[in-house]
């Protein structure tokens, strides 16, 4: 069975689709909105067989990704710039940009980019959760320290011990630092390593083991001290290959 090639133009809002109807050999071109999703699913729902819908790769596409794997759909993602690089019209719109992409893929000149597997996609949003936190909990870290040099302390690490922190809140400064003192703290409380590493994401190291094999080793290390990457994922993301390789490196 020969398989059905469907170009979408996606945005946040809605999609831009096109495909050619086998039973007429018409290229269709229609546009579905994303308000109702159900809409979207039955829309897709109706194509069987060996199903391949490309689109630009995005942020916010995950959950049409998702919903198409449910069908047993392929998905391909495609290099946005080389995409644009290979149209014959200067002007862009939609339409243009859904029939670009299914005559890529029917020529076999889509731009396709790899997509990791799913387990190893999780893992990176973990990760990137993660570091987003540490950098919180950097910030509220260096902004104390700037409060606690300008009241006339420089402890550096001292200052988040216990000694530390009972020499600061009786320091003297002003109601407005004070205030600035007291807020930092009560952020920085919840980010603390332990709490940081320990998330209701996370599940134990033997589930972890179980799940993602690559990072059996490694597990428990970024959990408590700060995330570890293959060396390559820090330049490719390519979590899904990194059983091949045991190098880590900190980003």
């Amino acid at each position: 069975m020969d398989a059905i090639y469907i170009g979408v133009d996606f945005h946040a809002r809605q999609q831009t689709i096109c495909y050619l109807k086998i039973e007429t050999g018409e290229l269709v071109i229609t546009e579905l909105k994303h308000q109702d999703k159900e809409q979207v699913r039955a829309f897709y729902q109706q194509f069987q067989g060996l199903v391949i819908v490309g689109l630009e790769a995005s942020g916010y596409s995950p959950w049409f990704e998702t919903m198409l794997e449910q069908l047993g759909h392929q998905v391909w993602l495609g290099h946005a710039t080389e995409i644009r690089r290979r149209a014959r019209w200067r002007h862009k719109n939609d339409r243009r940009d859904a029939e670009l992409i299914w005559e890529l893929m029917v020529h076999n000149e889509f731009p396709r980019l790899q997509r990791p597997a799913l387990e190893s996609r999780e893992v990176l949003r973990m990760l990137r959760y993660r570091q987003k936190l540490i950098k919180v909990r950097t910030m509220a870290k260096n902004s104390l320290q700037a409060i606690a040099l300008q009241a006339g302390l420089a402890k550096g690490k001292q200052l988040f011990t216990r000694a530390g922190q009972e020499q600061f809140q009786n320091a003297a400064m002003s109601p407005m630092l004070q205030w600035q003192r007291e807020h930092w703290f009560a952020l920085l409380q919840p980010l603390q390593p332990t709490t940081v590493g320990n998330h209701g994401l996370v599940q134990s190291a033997e589930q972890r083991r179980c799940l993602y094999p690559a990072f059996a080793d490694s597990s428990r290390h970024w959990l408590a001290n700060g995330p570890l990457y293959p060396a390559h994922v820090a330049t490719s993301g390519a979590v899904s290959q990194c059983a091949e390789s045991s190098g880590l490196c900190r980003l």
